[in-house]
């Protein structure tokens, strides 16, 4: 697979929200810094409007 490559992927396509089932990149974001400061997985779930389990994946 010599020389095969990809073009660059936009900010826009990340940020973009595939499915409400997936996370979006600001989500991730978000949950990475509030776990930073030590909330807890139902807090991070009440603040992004989900449930606390889909930040166990």
């Amino acid at each position: 697979m010599s020389g095969v490559t990809t073009p660059p992927v936009g900010l826009t396509a990340l940020e973009k929200q595939l499915h409400p089932r997936f996370l979006t990149l600001a989500e991730r974001e978000k949950i990475r810094d509030l776990r930073a400061l030590g909330q807890s997985p139902r807090a991070i779930g009440r603040a992004l409007g989900r449930p606390a389990s889909a930040l166990t994946a």
